[in-house]
């Protein structure tokens, strides 16, 4: 018999009704033998490549993937392969009378009872989340006996024949099956946990399972003989073994569509996520009540795009944590609601610049014009794109914008020179200005939720995971160093649970400055804390408020050093007759020893006191309070430029952010002045409702623009619907005005003691400026805004005339430091 291998022998068959209730001699078709190998591998395979993407017990595309994998290995792996391998069985002298027919019913119920035993496997094993060994190991039981059970159901649909089983083959078959299913279900689940996504494992956890459905097919046919029970040349009610082949043929093709687009979908998000790591990237690290942190089902960050990359519009125009650009971002995230509602108009003044016309082009998202120029309005589109990239991003979670988090305090460096980069000591204070060596961009945005919030995120096709577990293949696709990535993630997961403030009472502060080195940086840094960059480095004294005779003892002592300072407490100490005094004395050289100790630096013992108190925000009396006052007694010192922060608590981070940050703590009324900055400003962009028009002048007062109302230009008219797009752009000097202007000096230079910040207000505790706190510089119309010190006239900077603040402008702790500390070196 060509292609066909006889089991039995000797047999001839000369009258096939003679033949009835006798045994049929057998022998198998090699190539539907590998065929049937294939197809178990197939629908294995496209089974867990579905499943390792189920993140929860809940949620539409959880049960689409749960039905999915069901249907691969139980339609596709158990029962196509029972059915292709019985194709390969040829019964006497291959007439078509003697061949296997099947009964509709059971072929139909042999195909549901698989993919109904592997529904309830799959789902009882559980998502990422919560699995265990146990519900694993009966799960692979289970499947095992599903195996079986097809198997031997779909034996029993055979309508012309009786199998005749041999038992041990049958044990052997079963024993085979549960093993094998338990083998690959333990390697598959078990050992992906580590969130190690080398593709080649699924497939070898496929092999693996084909193997336990192959393996107990083909020894319990074996072990079987057909016993010819009757003959029907055109059965009605039977199905002819080629139609079967057929069906089992459609569907195993349609299962290799499924894998090989379930494949490309995977490496086309990998080399998409590889392009981001020279893109600016807006990225989200939500960490949940465990400390894991969500990622995609493949182990990726949840992440969009801002723009290619960021355009230097100037040798000293870097993008860092003290650009204006990043302030503003920053600070808008404290208040997503004051940006929600401007959100539509956004995308469509996107739309309108450009940007979006060749949608999916390499041109998409691009900042630069034909001529290789930065486009019009730039830095109001980039922020424009940074508000749609978040808005994008709360769409993919399916969470409301306001849940999406708070922008994270550094700029992580992503690209091919981002890990030489961090060769650098890891004591470095630049972390947080970001590093020149990689091409992208990647900032995060933080948030912690509860249990409820974490298995919403899970339903909507997310997990959480160990960050140890996704670090290595993050780190490998954006191009950052593990080690980089592994201490970011515990900072952030640190510096979201709660908000960083002072404890209600008396303070020993260093408010130490320094000249801004670096690409794009002006004025001056300072020292901060580095766990809560923005509280300065303290130690709370064993009191909780100043005396008339605490106060009168420090201002015997003010601007003298920190050395001189001591050798007085000490002198105190020995010879004071005053009980009193030495017991101030003592209180105030132990504070003094602990924060010198935590600084580790000997520089600071020519820092001069401040005897007079400073008051600063602090936590309030409960979360939904606003914040409380504080006071400071503080030693301040200018140091060298190129001093570094000493020991590994603290390190110098930009004045301007430090002085902002001093505005968005949580309840402070600044938040509401910034949300109606940001409304008038892109209120003309956006062809808006004029919000000062509805609220009227004593709402719409403008702290951050020296008490003057910024007035949307235009009138509400007909003809505004007909305005060019170039019309409806705010011209440069209305941009530089802006909420983003209005958060940092632009043109503030190192030669002149500028702060590099305008007012702010709602500081708790601020003070009205004096003769000699830092003075505000705007001209109408014209770009930028700076400070003087002293007395005197307008002054004029690169052609820009300095204005006086009114009297009713407030200044926060930092203003006062910065202006005693400048004015008394």
């Amino acid at each position: 018999m060509s292609n066909s291998t006889n089991s039995t022998t000797g047999i001839s068959i000369q009258n096939i009704a003679d033949m009835q209730g006798k045994i049929i001699p057998r022998s198998f078709i090699h190539g539907y033998v590998v065929l049937s190998l294939f197809v178990s591998f197939i629908g294995a395979w496209t089974a867990l490549e579905l499943i390792s993407r189920r993140t929860a017990m809940r949620g539409y595309y959880n049960w689409f993937l749960l039905a999915g994998s069901s249907f691969s290995i139980g339609g596709i792996a158990i029962w196509s392969m029972h059915y292709i391998g019985n194709r390969a069985i040829v019964l006497g002298d291959e007439r078509p009378q003697l061949q296997i027919l099947y009964s509709a019913g059971y072929t139909v119920i042999s195909f549901v009872m698989p993919v109904a035993v592997l529904f309830i496997v799959f789902a009882s094993v559980g998502s990422n989340a919560t699995m265990n060994t146990t519900r694993v190991v009966l799960g692979g039981a289970l499947t095992g006996f599903a195996v079986c059970g097809m198997h031997y159901l779909g034996q029993a649909g055979i309508a012309n024949y009786d199998c005749v089983y041999s038992v041990p083959f049958v044990i052997e078959a079963i024993t085979i099956a549960v093993v094998a299913s338990i083998t690959a279900l333990c390697v598959f689940f078990l050992f992906r946990l580590p969130w190690d996504t080398r593709w080649w494992r699924r497939p070898i956890c496929a092999i693996v399972l084909a193997g336990a459905v192959s393996g107990m097919h083909w020894l319990a046919s074996v072990g079987t003989q057909y016993r010819l029970k009757k003959m029907d040349a055109s059965p009605m009610n039977s199905i002819s073994r080629a139609l079967t082949a057929t069906i089992v043929l459609i569907l195993s093709i349609c299962c290799c569509i499924v894998l090989v687009l379930t494949m490309l979908l995977a490496q086309w998000r990998l080399a998409k996520l590889a392009k981001r790591s020279q893109q600016v990237v807006l990225a989200t690290a939500i960490f949940d009540y465990e400390d894991r942190i969500l990622v995609t089902s493949e182990g990726y960050l949840p992440n969009r795009k801002i723009t290619d990359a960021w355009i230097e519009r100037s040798l000293d125009d870097t993008f860092s944590v003290s650009h204006p650009v990043f302030l503003w971002m920053f600070r808008i995230t404290r208040n997503w609601d004051g940006v929600a509602k401007l959100l539509p108009g956004m995308r469509n003044h996107v739309h309108s610049a450009g940007l979006k016309r060749r949608l999916g082009s390499k041109f998409e998202g691009n900042l630069v014009n034909d001529h290789g120029t930065p486009i019009e309005d730039y830095s109001l589109i980039f922020r424009e794109l940074f508000c749609v990239a978040a808005d994008d991003l709360a769409h993919d979670l399916h969470e409301p914008l306001n849940k999406m988090g708070i922008l994270y305090d550094e700029i992580t460096i992503t690209g091919e020179q981002a890990m030489k980069e961090k060769k650098k000591d890891p004591r470095s204070d630049l972390d947080i200005e970001g590093l020149s060596g990689g091409n992208g961009k990647l900032l995060f945005l933080l948030r912690t939720v509860n249990r409820r919030d974490a298995e919403h995120l899970q339903t909507a096709g997310y997990c959480f995971a160990e960050p140890s577990n996704v670090i290595p293949h993050l780190a490998t696709t954006l191009k950052v160093g593990p080690k980089l990535l592994s201490q970011r993630f515990e900072i952030m997961c640190e510096y979201v649970k709660e908000e960083r403030m002072s404890n209600p009472g008396v303070h020993l502060a260093i408010f130490a400055i320094r000249a801004s080195l670096g690409a794009g940086r002006h004025g001056f840094d300072v020292l901060a804390r580095k766990d809560a960059k923005n509280q300065l480095p303290t130690m709370q004294f064993p009191f909780d408020d100043l005396n008339d005779f605490q106060l009168e003892y420090l201002k015997t002592m003010d601007s003298m050093t920190m050395a001189a300072i001591m050798k007085k407490l000490v002198e105190a100490l020995r010879r004071s007759p005053s009980e009193k005094e030495k017991h101030f004395a003592k209180q105030l050289f132990d504070t003094i020893e602990a924060i010198k100790e935590e600084s580790q630096d000997p520089i600071f013992d020519d820092a001069k006191l401040i005897a007079d108190p400073i008051r600063a925000p602090c936590r309030g009396v409960s979360e939904d309070s606003p914040p409380g006052v504080a006071t400071f007694i503080t030693f301040r010192i200018v140091v060298p430029i190129h001093s570094r922060a000493p020991g590994r608590k603290l390190m110098y981070i930009p004045l301007n952010f430090f002085k902002m940050q001093q505005q968005l703590h949580k309840n402070a009324a600044a938040h509401d002045v910034f949300a109606r900055e940001v409304h008038r400003e892109f209120a003309n962009v956006l062809e808006l409702e004029d919000l000062d028009a509805k609220v009227g002048p004593a709402f719409a007062s403008d702290p951050f623009n020296n008490g003057q109302t910024n007035k949307i230009e235009g009138e509400k008219t007909g003809d505004r619907r007909s305005t060019a797009t170039s019309q409806r752009r705010p011209s440069r000097a209305r941009v530089e005005k802006s909420s983003e202007a209005n958060l940092v000096d632009a043109n503030s230079h190192d030669d002149e003691p500028t702060l590099g910040i305008v007012n702010y207000a709602g500081g708790a505790g601020g003070k009205k400026i004096s003769s000699t706190s830092p003075r505000t510089s705007r001209n109408q119309g014209e770009r930028g805004a700076g400070f003087e010190l002293g007395q005197g006239g307008p002054k004029t900077r690169n052609g820009v005339v300095e204005k006086k603040p009114k009297e009713e402008d407030t200044q926060t702790y930092i203003d006062e430091m910065f202006t005693i500390t400048i004015s008394k070196r």
